[in-house]
């Protein structure tokens, strides 16, 4: 999993969030609303100090000593990915998991992502575990939007991370040498990366009263979250929308 930002770790929410570990009070049940590029980073650096003897997250204790090099930890129970809604029967699987005494650490940390397209179902299957958790489970409910339903959020100790403080407004590209490096920056990244290089580019293309230019990168990045499209495929589409000026219809209507 990637670490977190620098300008994450600036953020308010946070520093607040994390300063709960300091004190010894972090909750058992929490619910963190954050941009979709973030929940992963979020996930792991949490994961990495709940799961450490002293909270610290990168000592030489049993539970740091755990983790595999692919990110991995016996004590650690994911959802599936982020953006990704676990459907009811993983939301039961999880809360058996829970159950279980921990393997390597004092706690045992469960991370439900997507949380706010949970079906009714899921949600209510998760209700009692929240409220009442083994006394060595945390929970951590990742969301994009703050639209968690009232009977889970009820339940939760809750924070919003707002996009303006994670990330500041960048300018698109205007060169041939510009994009180039973009595409060079992108390649490494993932289709995520992309989606949040257009919402920087939305904000500035709104500061700047590009208006046609902001409802275009906002339209893009929709599409990009509804058809899913592999990195190859998202660069090469901004490519021909933004660069190109290629119509939606011509590229997308094959997809659908």
């Amino acid at each position: 999993m990637p670490p977190v930002p620098p300008v994450m770790k600036e953020n308010t929410s946070w520093s607040m969030l994390h300063s709960l570990f300091d004190s010894g009070g972090m909750p058992q049940s929490c619910a963190v609303v954050a941009e979709l590029g973030m929940h992963e980073s979020i996930a792991h650096a949490l994961a990495k100090r709940v799961l450490c003897f002293h909270g610290a997250g990168d000592d030489a204790c049993a539970g740091c000593a755990s983790w595999t090099e692919t990110g991995e930890h016996p004590d650690l129970i994911l959802s599936g990915a982020p953006g990704e809604s676990p459907r009811i029967d993983r939301c039961r699987e999880m809360i058996e998991e829970l159950s279980l005494r921990p393997v390597a650490s004092p706690r045992r940390f469960a991370v439900f992502f997507g949380s706010e397209g949970m079906s009714p179902g899921a949600a209510n299957c998760l209700l009692k575990t929240l409220e009442e958790p083994p006394s060595y489970a945390h929970i951590l409910l990742l969301l994009e939007t703050n639209t968690l339903l009232p009977t889970l959020k009820s339940r939760c100790w809750f924070r919003v991370i707002p996009e303006s403080d994670v990330s500041k407004p960048r300018r698109l590209p205007g060169s041939d040498p510009e994009w180039i490096e973009w595409i060079g920056t992108a390649s490494k990244g993932s289709p995520e990366s992309v989606c949040a290089d257009l919402r920087d580019w939305c904000s500035w293309a709104c500061e700047t009263g590009n208006m046609p230019l902001a409802e275009k990168l906002d339209r893009l990045r929709m599409v990009f979250r509804e058809k899913r499209l592999s990195l190859a495929m998202s660069i090469d589409a901004v490519i021909l929308v933004v660069r190109e000026e290629v119509p939606f219809e011509q590229i997308f209507g094959a997809l659908r």
